[in-house]
């Protein structure tokens, strides 16, 4: 009896994972295909032209980029000349030192040439925030820079906060401290929301790893695959992210999520939303959903979705190369997918809120939230399977390759969509290494990722956490 009860939970199980494979595969063939269709209508000459009638403009829209730093100091100088070297004619730029315990304050004022201003303490009441010790702009204000020293908040939405309190122009960018921005990145932004013909609140771009890339004066001039195994893992999963998925929904009006690495608002609603939440781990997504259920429960967004996805808007950012500090990272981001998704649970699936709370959380709720805990009782069922005689070779083997291939299918359509379009990684040894990556990933990086993202289901400390930062290289590295 027990055995004929194992049996039948073994099959069922098998039958549940089969079945949400399928969906998932199903699903990502049907987004990969609206990216495809969407960066195929972004042509080369229309958005050359859309930038220069933007730069013909006489009059842009004021933008302040709020760029949050705590312990960025080999990185920072060459982050803020890259946003300093945007190419928009109306740009302000501020940068929330929280109390970092290294010399990024210090690179900072030698850089620019800075000195202390004042500023009146109401100037900070907007938003919630740690106290601010000290201002700092450049002598004879000859840049549009402006540097808060502020007590350390123990989160990045902390320090966003601050910064946002002291913008006095009508869109604001959320960067961080370790991105180098492209010159045409802001423009392409604030295009795509001039253009669009609805309202939107928020507007995203694409991140991609600067490791081992070629920078000179803040600008990557010759990207790179990283030589490191995690990293070249992670930039399949950005590339995954943002010209697959997230590509993907900007056309289905379901995009969820602006990458606090680099995000465009509107000042005014990030106010009314009373900011970014102080102690979220996941403070980028939340943001996201709360501005985004305001403008759709205000019906403003008629024409299109509450959020856009711009693709050719880059932002390069050094990402994790050691277990430790990527898994902390892991780990911190699921638990923000946690309570981002318990937090605004009467959205998901709710017609209300059209594409983005039918499609666009449901996907994440059923496929990012839910996906590290069937993958893992795949695996279980898989060995108890086999321990107890049930397994079947040939099926278990059919099940897993088509599992892997359809991974690497997703995964194929992503390179070719980066090459077909933008182009950044074609010489040879950077592609076949690109592609030998892909062959190994699913083996060794996602069953790694896996594990961190149930350990993430634990509840634990939710702090903003430090990464160690190399610095951008600025010669092609050997080989």
């Amino acid at each position: 009896m027990l055995a004929d009860r194992l049996s039948g939970l073994l099959v069922a199980s098998a039958a549940v994972g089969l079945g949400y494979t399928v969906a998932l595969q199903a699903i990502m063939l049907f987004v990969s295909a609206s990216a495809a269709l969407s960066l195929a209508r972004l042509g080369p000459a229309r958005r050359a032209g859309r930038l220069a009638e933007l730069r013909r403009t006489a009059d842009p829209v004021p933008v302040t980029v709020v760029v949050p730093a705590y312990n960025e100091g080999p990185v920072i100088v060459p982050a803020i000349t890259s946003l300093l070297a945007l190419d928009y004619p109306a740009l302000q730029v501020v940068v929330v030192n929280d109390g970092s315990t290294d010399d990024t304050l210090e690179r900072l004022v030698a850089a620019f040439d800075l000195l202390p201003v004042h500023l009146p303490p109401e100037a900070f009441a907007a938003l919630p925030g740690r106290p601010v010790r000290a201002v700092w702009e450049p002598i004879g204000g000859v840049l549009p820079l402006r540097v808060l020293d502020k007590e350390a908040g123990g989160s990045k939405a902390d320090a966003v906060n601050v910064g946002v309190s002291v913008v006095d122009t009508p869109l604001v960018v959320v960067g961080d401290g370790d991105g180098l921005v492209e010159p045409d990145a802001l423009a392409r932004a604030c295009v795509a929301l001039r253009d669009h013909p609805g309202d939107p609140v928020a507007v995203g771009g694409t991140i991609l790893p600067v490791n081992d890339c070629v920078v000179v004066n803040g600008q990557v001039v010759r990207p790179r695959v990283p030589r490191n195994f995690l990293a070249a893992c992670q930039l399949l999963e950005y590339l995954r992210s943002f010209l697959v998925s997230r590509a993907g929904m900007g056309a289905l009006a379901s995009v969820t999520m602006v990458s606090g690495a680099f995000g465009l608002f509107r000042t005014d609603e990030v106010r009314q939303v009373g900011g970014f939440t102080v102690g979220h781990l996941g403070e980028d997504l939340d943001i996201t959903i709360r501005l985004a259920q305001q403008a759709l429960d205000s019906g403003r967004t008629v024409g299109g979705g509450p959020v856009l996805q711009v693709p050719e808007a880059v932002l390069w950012t050094e990402v994790p190369e050691t277990l430790q500090v990527l898994g902390r990272q892991r780990m911190r981001w699921h638990r923000g997918l946690v309570r981002c998704l318990r937090e605004h649970r009467r959205l998901i699936g709710n017609p209300r809120y059209r594409g983005f709370g039918m499609f666009g959380l449901t996907y994440l709720t059923a496929f990012e939230l839910v996906a590290p805990v069937m993958e893992a009782v795949g695996y279980l069922t898989l060995v108890v399977a086999a321990l107890t005689g049930h397994l079947d070779p040939v099926v278990a083997a059919a099940m897993a390759g088509c599992t892997v291939l359809a991974g690497w299918l997703t995964t194929a359509v992503a390179v070719y969509l980066q090459e077909r379009r933008f182009g950044r990684y074609g010489a040879r040894g950077d592609l076949a290494r690109l592609l030998l990556v892909a062959l190994a990933e699913p083996f060794v990086y996602r069953p790694i990722t896996l594990w961190w993202r149930m350990r993430a289901l634990v509840p634990g400390t939710e702090q903003w956490g430090a990464m160690p930062r190399k610095g951008f290289a600025t010669t092609a590295p050997a080989g």
